[in-house]
């Protein structure tokens, strides 16, 4: 009997110093994990990282300096300094391209465009961008420079520049145009000189196969080239508006033209660059040059162009009711506030 007493203690000890000992282990093991995942890399938002990549790309565009700023992190802020944006040359235009997570961090690869108002002068420089997560939420914190390709004139030639390259390889010259050409809505026999006084405002697509081009002279007009095979498209030529600037849709679809007139009011016009036609848009019934001023267009889609709308002196009330930022639509042509 006594051995049987001393057999059961035997076992409820030893059962009771497994039950303490697994009740002390499973909330160190508890512990060890909740630690292990309060460690371990928070996984980073990609769109979120995209979202401020736009926006901050946006922001140089329309080069607002201070928003430009809350942009960067507390070490870029230190590394950029302050610098006010210059007139020209200024980008107008974007195409952000990936953004994907690299050794805890968002990375992303953007295109960013630059031309100059008026003059033949084209930029497009390739960046990678740092992105990180502070208190304040996503910002960048690294930009560097992977690729840079610029098309400069001389002489009356385009010469594209990659890289550090000094000379440049010419593309093409004022000579290689036709002589002759029709404007947008004339019959094809309405032909006209084209000007040749030099070239005016250029434009890269985002994949740096396309330029647009314009020239000066009488008759100033718009054409898109084929960089790889030379081939020369027409697509409008103007009697007495000006180009100031052109921009590429981010898929190459579409062509911006800002043209100004000899009162000094600029208007938009959309051209379809594979049929070389303009858009049949209302822009130019509801903005009225005489009465309305366009200015900083810049497209954010493959078919979506923004753009702010200044009023001329003396508008009504109900005139200046217009006055704002709008976004077109060139694919189901249609126009909205933004």
């Amino acid at each position: 009997m006594k051995k049987l007493i001393f057999i059961f203690l035997s076992l409820f000890i030893v059962l009771n110093a497994v039950s303490c000992n697994k009740s002390q282990v499973q909330p160190q093991d508890k512990l060890v994990q909740e630690k292990s995942d309060e460690s371990g890399d928070e996984k980073l938002d990609k769109e979120q990282g995209k979202k401020i990549l736009n926006e901050y790309l946006k922001c140089l565009i329309l080069r607002d300096n201070d928003k430009i700023n809350t942009y960067y992190s507390e070490k870029l802020k230190q590394e950029a300094g302050n610098f006010a944006p210059k007139p020209d040359p200024h980008p107008n235009g974007f195409k952000v391209d990936s953004v994907e997570e690299k050794e805890g961090k968002l990375q992303g690869k953007a295109t960013l465009l630059s031309v100059y108002t008026g003059q033949p002068y084209f930029s497009s420089d390739e960046n990678i961008y740092t992105i990180i997560k502070e208190k304040s939420g996503y910002v960048i914190d690294k930009i560097e420079q992977s690729k840079s390709t610029e098309i400069v004139e001389k002489d009356k030639s385009l010469f594209l520049k990659e890289g550090g390259d000094v000379k440049g390889k010419e593309i093409i010259k004022i000579d290689d145009f036709n002589g002759y050409m029709v404007p947008q809505g004339a019959t094809p026999d309405r032909k006209y000189t084209i000007g040749r006084d030099g070239f005016g405002p250029i434009a890269g697509d985002a994949k740096g196969k396309k330029l647009a081009i314009s020239t000066l002279g009488t008759y100033p007009v718009i054409m898109t080239l084929e960089i790889e095979g030379k081939k020369l498209n027409p697509i409008d030529l103007f009697f007495k508006n000006t180009v100031q600037s052109l921009s590429w849709s981010h898929d190459g679809t579409y062509i911006m033209a800002e043209v100004s007139n000899p009162e000094g009011s600029r208007s938009i016009y959309i051209y379809d660059a594979e049929k070389g036609k303009r858009l049949d848009d209302s822009m130019k019934d509801i903005m009225k040059p005489d009465k309305y001023t366009i200015n900083t267009p810049y497209w954010i889609s493959d078919n979506e162009l923004v753009f702010n709308v200044s009023g001329m002196p003396n508008l009504s009330p109900d005139e200046e009711k217009m006055i704002g930022s709008y976004k077109f639509d060139a694919k189901n042509i249609s126009l909205t506030q933004y």
